[in-house]
Protein backbone atom coordinates (compact mmCIF):
# COMPACT_ATOMS: atom_id res chain seq x y z
CA UNK A 1 0.00 0.00 0.00
CA UNK A 2 1.37 3.88 -0.97
CA UNK A 3 2.07 6.09 1.70
CA UNK A 4 -0.20 9.63 1.77
CA UNK A 5 0.50 12.31 2.89
CA UNK A 6 -3.22 13.78 4.29
CA UNK A 7 -4.11 17.04 4.25
CA UNK A 8 -8.00 17.12 5.18
CA UNK A 9 -10.19 13.81 6.02
CA UNK A 10 -14.19 13.44 6.19
CA UNK A 11 -16.75 10.82 7.72
CA UNK A 12 -20.07 9.88 6.57
CA UNK A 13 -21.90 7.07 8.30
CA UNK A 14 -19.46 3.99 7.82
CA UNK A 15 -16.71 5.76 5.86
CA UNK A 16 -13.66 7.95 5.23
CA UNK A 17 -12.51 9.92 2.70
CA UNK A 18 -8.67 12.03 2.71
CA UNK A 19 -7.51 14.75 0.31
CA UNK A 20 -3.70 14.56 -0.08
CA UNK A 21 -1.48 17.52 -0.23
CA UNK A 22 -1.06 16.16 -4.41
CA UNK A 23 -4.62 17.56 -4.66
CA UNK A 24 -6.06 13.69 -4.78
CA UNK A 25 -8.89 12.06 -3.15
CA UNK A 26 -8.62 8.08 -1.08
CA UNK A 27 -11.51 6.51 0.34
CA UNK A 28 -12.15 3.27 2.73
CA UNK A 29 -15.46 2.12 4.33
CA UNK A 30 -18.78 1.28 3.39
CA UNK A 31 -19.18 1.81 -0.49
CA UNK A 32 -23.20 0.52 -0.52
CA UNK A 33 -23.82 3.50 -2.56
CA UNK A 34 -21.08 4.27 -4.28
CA UNK A 35 -19.70 6.64 -1.55
CA UNK A 36 -15.99 5.53 -2.06
CA UNK A 37 -16.29 6.96 -5.76
CA UNK A 38 -14.34 3.92 -7.56
CA UNK A 39 -17.19 3.06 -9.67
CA UNK A 40 -18.06 0.14 -7.28
CA UNK A 41 -19.88 -0.83 -4.56
CA UNK A 42 -17.13 -2.90 -2.82
CA UNK A 43 -16.68 -2.17 0.86
CA UNK A 44 -13.31 -1.36 1.08
CA UNK A 45 -10.66 -1.99 4.21
CA UNK A 46 -7.68 -0.50 2.22
CA UNK A 47 -7.72 3.40 0.67
CA UNK A 48 -8.52 3.41 -3.12
CA UNK A 49 -8.54 6.69 -5.20
CA UNK A 50 -11.71 8.38 -6.15
CA UNK A 51 -13.09 10.33 -8.62
CA UNK A 52 -13.03 10.16 -12.40
CA UNK A 53 -11.11 10.88 -15.70
CA UNK A 54 -11.98 14.78 -15.33
CA UNK A 55 -11.38 14.89 -11.56
CA UNK A 56 -7.86 13.20 -12.53
CA UNK A 57 -7.06 16.14 -14.40
CA UNK A 58 -7.83 18.53 -11.61
CA UNK A 59 -6.60 19.52 -8.38
CA UNK A 60 -9.03 19.05 -5.71
CA UNK A 61 -8.71 22.00 -3.20
CA UNK A 62 -11.62 20.76 -0.61
CA UNK A 63 -13.84 17.73 0.39
CA UNK A 64 -16.49 16.93 2.37
CA UNK A 65 -18.88 14.30 3.38
CA UNK A 66 -22.15 13.60 4.25
CA UNK A 67 -23.97 10.25 4.99
CA UNK A 68 -23.65 8.57 2.04
CA UNK A 69 -21.70 10.82 -0.11
CA UNK A 70 -19.05 12.74 -0.86
CA UNK A 71 -18.56 16.36 -2.96
CA UNK A 72 -14.92 17.71 -4.15
CA UNK A 73 -14.36 21.22 -4.91
CA UNK A 74 -11.40 21.47 -7.45
CA UNK A 75 -9.34 24.61 -8.03
CA UNK A 76 -10.73 25.44 -11.18
CA UNK A 77 -14.15 25.76 -9.79
CA UNK A 78 -15.52 22.24 -10.76
CA UNK A 79 -17.76 20.13 -7.94
CA UNK A 80 -17.47 16.65 -8.04
CA UNK A 81 -19.60 14.39 -6.06
CA UNK A 82 -20.18 10.57 -5.89
CA UNK A 83 -22.12 8.23 -3.76
CA UNK A 84 -26.29 8.53 -2.94
CA UNK A 85 -27.59 10.75 -5.48
CA UNK A 86 -30.82 11.06 -3.40
CA UNK A 87 -29.59 14.35 -1.16
CA UNK A 88 -27.02 15.79 -3.64
CA UNK A 89 -29.75 16.12 -6.72
CA UNK A 90 -31.27 19.89 -5.05
CA UNK A 91 -27.32 21.04 -4.11
CA UNK A 92 -25.97 20.09 -7.36
CA UNK A 93 -28.44 21.75 -9.46
CA UNK A 94 -27.19 25.06 -8.28
CA UNK A 95 -24.21 24.51 -9.10
CA UNK A 96 -21.43 22.70 -12.10
CA UNK A 97 -21.78 18.94 -11.83
CA UNK A 98 -19.40 16.88 -13.33
CA UNK A 99 -20.54 13.23 -11.99
CA UNK A 100 -21.92 11.04 -9.96
CA UNK A 101 -21.29 7.28 -9.55
CA UNK A 102 -25.45 6.89 -9.34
Amino acid sequence: MALFTVRQVTCGDAFTAALTTTGKVYAFGDNTYGQLGDSTQFQRTQPVKAGSQNMDQDTIAVIASGSRHTLAAGNFGAVYAWGDSKFLFRLLTKYRYIWSNR
